[in-house]
């Protein structure tokens, strides 16, 4: 068997810069990018850390602003007001209606001392607005 045979390199030329306000050949790369999403899903976050060896148990949710950048980073993803509203109004309903009480939930009985502070304040609290 003969070695292959080496293959002659063409040298392209470059195109000329664009001049000012004109498209011009680099008007892709000038065009604003959509936003990247610089953070990682909760199921990627679980995912890598059940990969680094630990279980998705012991891997951090997300923080709640984390929570509430990443439905704002998929609102801002939709271009017209019709979809990106509603995507808003979703974002702001699950992170401040769904997400922050579950994770109140789960500091609260993360250990014992802390659910007996919690369910004494939340019985006080009743006690009071119930006029005793």
């Amino acid at each position: 068997m003969s070695p292959p045979a080496q293959a002659e390199v063409i040298e392209l030329p470059r195109r000329p810069p664009a001049e000012p306000g004109s498209g011009g050949a680099n008007a892709q790369a000038r065009a604003p990018a959509r936003e990247e999403r610089r953070h990682l899903m909760p199921s990627a976050t679980a995912v890598n850390g059940v990969l680094a060896g630990s279980s998705v148990l012991h891997t951090p949710p997300p923080a709640i602003m984390a929570v509430w950048a990443q439905h704002c980073a998929a609102a801002r993803y939709y271009n017209g007001w019709i979809l990106r509203w509603p995507r808003f109004i979703y974002g702001a309903w699950h992170t401040w209606t769904v997400a922050a009480p579950a994770y109140f939930i789960v500091w609260a009985t993360d250990s014992m001392p802390k659910l007996m502070a919690t369910v004494a304040v939340l019985a006080l609290t009743v006690w009071l607005l119930a006029g005793r």
